[in-house]
Formats: structure tokens, sequence, C-alpha cells
């Protein structure tokens, strides 16, 4: 509660500081129009300092592009005048601005903000920081210019030949977010872009190489664990390497002397991350179990720890994780001001906003809001994106902005937003340039926004992509029952409510009307499309749980199977477009638009009335998983190859080897039978170490076919490798004897833990 009560003195004091300086302001003589150009000409000059920061140079840049683009007048930057001139625009504090007495050490930032300040007939910008005096140019720019920057390739400049500020007041403003991240290849890749949407990158807080999941490179399990297993979480009375014991004493002291030296290396860094490694192992030792009964949270022992470093290191902020087991807030303990808490919302449902998902006890609302009662230090890490499905329709726009005004309000300044990444994920131009917004100002009109963007961004074609956003955005809301955004949700969980044929059919005849009102213009044409590919990857991977129904890929002609061929041409046209686009990848696991392309083609290769297996039945020895495919052994004779997605026409058996069996029905001779399995380290899934194959034909006498091994390392193994065996003389039965590699290999993060095998269709041919 107290917290709460300074924060709003705080923003009140704000408040009439600057009340109190505009007045001041306006009371020194009527305001006066700003006129940039007139009558062909400007009598304008955009005044930097001799020892302009490249952040002002950028800034004195941006203004005059902005005025020419618009206007046509091209004021000129002048860097070392002495001379005063009548109409001026100052960037930052100028020589000029300072040399008169009247404004001697004289700043006009308000807070961690700027001001923009009109006296006379000249305009001054001057921030907190060089940083902030940049932003109070973009800030001036957008709000009164009107200008926008959507896209690295997509900026709005309205056209105006006499361009005039009527009766235009000083301003001051100071974002609330005073650190502003959306986790985007966009502005990782463009500091321009970072720079217009005024943008943070981990760079600017963190120190190199330790933003996040860092514990086990301060005490490498590869060096101690075999010396020291007590320096590693205690589980069910055995040690595991994955996390370490955050009550042991010589974790401590070996975290904080590698710490130490470590900050030796990057002076100049101010925010190290000392949190937890990306699982839900909670040491269970005495000492750990006592903090944590104590304090009611299994963050107790982290806490204890961070603040004993943020003690050693007062000039530095140590950051750690609240994220998953570590989520809940602890009881009756304080916190440093020097630690961050890293909130993370990994487990919320994207199609409710935060508050909507209850604020008691156990939900991501009640901790936020405990966490807010004892620090104003919140690093917020919110989720916006399918990680596993980039391009899957996502619906939440509706959810964005009351949940960045929730954070706020419990004191959560600083937003590290994942979106979608890159170029051809659902709507990421829109989403990054609307978060950025929001993060900016949380109390933007959300729906104009929206609708500007589109009708800027795709032209004439706008009007039908937002009606698109609405359409799916409503039902969304209006189902929010049966319909969950989950970030590692595959859009066919969607297809009985959401994406349902009857709404797809429909949308995408939305964006055929698109299409052609743009189809003489290149840029907005490839804009759609590329907003297109959500859809299509939607009508492609639900097509594959039933690839032989009436909204599969095949149809049944002439009494043969075959592929589609609106369907066939999605493909290619999906194809097309990513590769255009120069898409990265489909998935956080990395997955290439060619990966995705040439599995699928592959899922497409079947010669069903060769395929002596097609629909026979297998049994095995050992079941796969009821986790994948629910554990179906006739998806191994379905007739349909597995693609990239493990999640899908896959089975899975986890750390033993197993025997499959396979009846033909009949004997067949001089045939060739393949079976196929998945490499996906990242899934902790791995090729097997060998696969055996024999024959019968009396399910009782059997020959070999020989042994394939595969490469046990697996690190740069295929994604689908495929062990194909040749019989020699007749056979009916068909047995596979599989070994699987059953633990994770040195190399990989979680090694020694558990991995799986996973096997996709036999085809005999």
């Amino acid at each position: 509660m107290q917290f709460n009560i300074i924060f709003a003195m705080r923003k009140l004091i704000v408040i009439l500081s600057i009340v109190v300086f505009l007045f001041s302001c306006s009371t020194t003589g009527k305001v006066k129009d700003l006129t940039f150009y007139k009558n062909g000409k400007t009598e304008y000059h955009i005044i930097i300092s001799e020892k302009a920061t490249d952040n002002e140079i950028f800034a004195a840049k941006h203004l005059q592009q902005a005025i020419y683009k618009i206007s046509g007048a091209k004021i000129p930057i002048v860097n070392h005048c002495r001379t005063t001139h009548n109409k001026e625009i100052h960037i930052g504090n100028t020589e000029n601005y300072n040399s008169k007495k009247s404004n001697k050490n004289k700043t006009f930032a308000v807070g961690n903000g700027f001001t923009v300040l009109h006296k006379g007939n000249s305009l001054y910008f001057n921030g907190k920081d060089d940083v902030q005096t940049m932003y109070a140019v973009i800030d001036f720019t957008e709000k009164y210019l009107k200008v926008r920057h959507y896209a690295k390739d997509c900026s709005y400049y309205p056209v105006d030949s006499a361009l005039c500020l009527k009766n235009f007041n000083s301003y001051s403003y100071s974002p609330i977010n005073t650190y502003r991240n959306v986790n985007s290849m966009f502005v990782r890749k463009d500091n321009t872009l970072k720079r217009l949407l005024k943008l943070n990158t981990t760079d600017d807080m963190f120190a190199n190489g330790y933003f996040v999941h860092t514990i086990l490179k301060f005490v490498p399990p590869q060096d101690f664990f075999d010396s020291h297993p007590e320096y590693f979480a205690l589980i069910n009375d055995q040690r595991n390497r994955r996390q370490v014991c955050w009550t042991n004493e010589d974790v401590y002291q070996l975290v904080k002397e590698n710490l130490s030296e470590a900050m030796i290396t990057q002076p100049d860094k101010k925010v190290w991350s000392v949190s937890q490694e990306d699982n839900d192992i909670v040491c269970r030792c005495s000492r750990c179990q006592y903090l944590i009964d104590k304090h009611k949270s299994d963050a107790a022992p982290i806490i204890y720890f961070v603040n004993r470093l943020a003690k050693e290191f007062p000039d530095k902020t140590i950051s750690t994780l609240a994220y998953r087991f570590s989520r809940k807030c602890p009881e009756n303990i304080s916190l440093e001001n020097n630690v961050q808490i890293m909130l993370c919302s990994i487990e919320c449902d994207r199609n409710k906003t935060i508050e909507e998902q209850g604020n008691v006890s156990g939900t991501f609302a009640y901790d936020l809001t405990q966490w807010g009662k004892v620090t104003k230090n919140i690093f917020l890490w919110d989720y916006e994106c399918d990680f596993d499905y980039y391009l899957s329709p996502f619906p939440n726009l509706h959810t964005l902005q009351p949940n960045i005004q929730f954070f706020v309000k419990n004191n959560a300044f600083q937003h590290f937003q994942q979106a979608n990444c890159d170029a051809g994920h659902e709507f990421s131009e829109l989403k990054n340039y609307l978060i950025a917004t929001l993060l900016w100002n949380p109390d933007i009109n959300f729906d104009s926004t929206v609708t500007e963007f589109c009708e800027n961004y795709y032209g004439k074609a706008g009007r039908y992509i937002k009606k698109y956003i609405d359409d799916i955005e409503r039902i969304a809301i209006e189902n929010k029952d049966l319909i969950s955004l989950d970030i590692y949700g595959s859009p066919v969980k969607l297809k009985d409510n959401l994406l349902t044929k009857e709404n797809l059919d429909k949308w995408m005849q939305w964006f055929d009307t698109a299409q052609s009102a743009v189809k003489q213009d290149s840029i907005y044409l490839i804009r759609v499309k590329t907003a297109l590919l959500s859809l299509q990857y939607a009508v492609m991977e639900i097509a594959k749980t039933d690839m032989y129904g009436s909204d599969g890929w095949f149809e049944m002609t002439d009494g043969k199977w075959s592929v589609k061929k609106d369907m066939a041409q999605m493909l290619e046209d999906f194809h097309s477009v990513t590769t255009q686009i120069g898409m990265s990848d489909i998935n956080e696991k990395g997955l290439t638009p060619e990966e995705y392309y040439l599995s699928t083609k592959r899922m497409l290769d079947a010669d069903l009335s060769a395929n002596a297996a097609f629909h026979k039945k297998v049994s095995a020895d050992i079941m796969p998983s009821d986790l994948y495919s629910d554990g179906r052994l006739r998806t191994l004779t379905d007739g349909v190859k597995g693609s990239d997605d493990y999640k899908l026409l896959w089975l899975g058996w986890w750390g033993e080897d197993f025997v499959l069996n396979l009846d033909l029905e009949q004997s067949v001779k001089n045939k060739t039978v393949t079976i196929s399995s998945l490499n996906k380290p990242a899934s902790w899934i791995l090729h097997p170490l060998s696969v055996e194959c024999e024959t019968s034909t009396d399910n009782k006498n059997w020959t070999s076919a020989g042994k394939l091994n595969a490469d046990g390392n697996n690190r740069n193994n295929p994604v689908i490798k495929e062990f194909t065996f040749k019989p020699e003389g007749n056979f009916r039965y068909i047995r596979f004897k599989i070994e699987g590699t059953k633990t994770l290999p040195a190399w990989h993060h979680c090694y020694k833990e558990k991995s799986w095998v996973f096997l996709d269709e036999i085809i005999v041919k």
C-alpha cells in the first residue's frame, strides 16, 4: 500500500511541476505560431552543439527529414554557429542557447523525460539525457507533425505545403515505463527503427551474456558436479545438475567471486542476472526447505541469495527471475533496493486479460500485486505470441492495452515483451508497433491506432485487413470460455471453435478481396500476402490431422488418392511468399520455411497403391507415449509421413529400447522396407542409436535384413532420417528392434536426462 501511495505522490509532484512550468512559459507573452515553411522558404535553422552526441545528431536529421518530407522545406543543420538567428530549433544544450545570459545552466527536462519549449520564435528540445532529447524530437514529430514509423519499410508523412503549428504550447513528458523492449528481429536488426519506436534492447540494460538463466554460468556442472554434488539441487535424495542449491555457502562464494571477475570485464554495465535455470527443479535440502516453508514460496532461497549479493555490489543491480516455481512472492521478506525481480507471465491464457484470469492466490495477477507491494524494481517479462507456431492466428490484441495498464498500476515499469519476432509471423509488424506505442503511452486510443496502421500499411486493402482483425478478435472475445490462446498451442486445437472451416473460408474470401484491391501495387500486395500466410498456415496444419478427409490434403480421383490441386497451390504460394520476404523461421526452435516446405512435401509423397503396409496392423512390446498422436500405433501405417512437427503424426518412446511388429496380411517379395525417425534436440528428441529389421513368413522364424546405425551424438544430424532395408526372399511379418539413445549427450544442456525416440511411417513398396 505504501508504495502505491508514494508512486501516486510522485506522479502528482511531476504533474504539478509541469503545470507550473508551462504556466510560467505561457505567461511570458502571447503564444506564437510555429511556421516552419511559407512562401517556398524557411527562416529556421536547426542548432546542435559542437559536441553533439550521435543521438542528438540523429534527432536533428530526423526532424529535418520530417519537415522536408511534409512540406518540401529543408531546414539547415548548424553545429558550430555562434550567430544568433531569429528562428532557431535547438537540439539539446547548444552553445547558442547557453550563451544567452538568461538561459545560463538552465535545463527544462522534467523527471526522467523531456521538455519541448516554445520561447519567442524558437523551439528547444531538452531531455534528462541525450536519449530523452532524441525522444523529445521523435515524440514531437509524431504528436504535432503526425509522422508515423510503422515498420522498417513503412513510414507516413502527411503532406502540408504550409507547415504551421497554430498556438503551439510548450509541453513536457516523462514516460511512465523506463525500459521498453519489444523483443523482435525488427529492432535487433535495425537501430534506426529501435530509436524511432523509442525502444530498448537487452544490451541497453544487461551485461553481455548475463541476461537470464545464468546460475550455471557461475557454477558449471561440468566442472563441479562430480567433485561437489552438494553444490546442486537435492531432489528425492538425488543431486540434480540442472539447478543449484541456493543455500550452500560454497555456491554463494563461488558466484560472488565469478560475478566480481565478470564485472571487471564490463565495468560500464549496471544490471547483472543471477537467476535460476529454465526448469522446475527446486532444491529440497533441509536448509532450502526451511526457507521455503518459512516464507511460503519456492522463491525464498533465491531471494536470500540475491539479497546477499546485492549488498556485496551496492553500485550494481542484481536481477533474478520470478518464473514458474519462483513466481510467488515470499511472505514477510524484504528486498534490497538494487534487486530486480524479473517477473514472468508464461502460464497465462492470452485470450483473457491478466485481471480477467483472477486476482486470488495462485494467479499471476495476485503474484504481481504482491511483488508490487515490496518493490518498484519489477522487470515484467510478458508473452504475446505462439512460440511453437509463430504464424498461427493468435487474436490477442484486445489484451495488450489492459495488461500493460495493469502492469504499470502495480509498479512494473520495465518491460520485456516477446511478440512475434520477424517478417511473416502473424501480424508481426502490427503487434510490434502497437506494443511499442503502448509502452510509450499506455492510454492511447487503441482502436484508432490499429485502424490507422492498417490504412497506411496495407493501403486500399487496409479496410479488409481491419475487418478480418475485428472479426477474429470478436469471436475470440465472445468465446473466452472455449477459446484459450496457449503460447505453445497448435492451430489444430482451435479447429472446432475459432478456426472452423466456415470461419477460415470466410476470411480467405476477404483476403482475396484485399489482394484485388492492391493488385496494381507490389508493395501493398506483398504485405497483404504476408498477412495471409497466417490463414494459409492454419488451413494446411489442420488439413494434416485428417489427410484423407473432406478437409484434408488428398482426394479420390479415378480410384486413386491424389493431392488436391488447391492445397498443392496453397503450399507453393506459401513457399513463394516466405522466400520473397526472407522469413527466417516458423517457430522458436528455428524451423525454417524451406524445411517446413520440404517436410510438408514429404508428407504428400504417398503412393498408397504400392505401399503394402498401408493400414496394416502394428503391435509393440512397449507402447508409445499417449502424449503424441494419442499413442495410436496405426499412426505408423496411416499413409502419411510425419513432417518437422513432432506433435503431429509421430509416435514417441522415452528413454527405452523397444520392438515393433507389422503384419502385412499377405506374403510379399522384392519389397523395400523404410521407417523414419526425428531429430529435435531442443525438445530432447534424438535419432535412435540403431534400427535392426527382421522379416518372417510365419511370425516364428526370423531373418535379419540388416542393422543400421545412426550418429549417436545427434548434434548435426538431419531433422528426419530414413532407415531403409531390402529383405531377401518372401516375407509377411516385419520386426524392428529399436535401440534408443536413452539419455541426452554431454553437449546437451540437459545432459543425462532421458531422451525421446520418435518414429513415423512404415513403408513397404
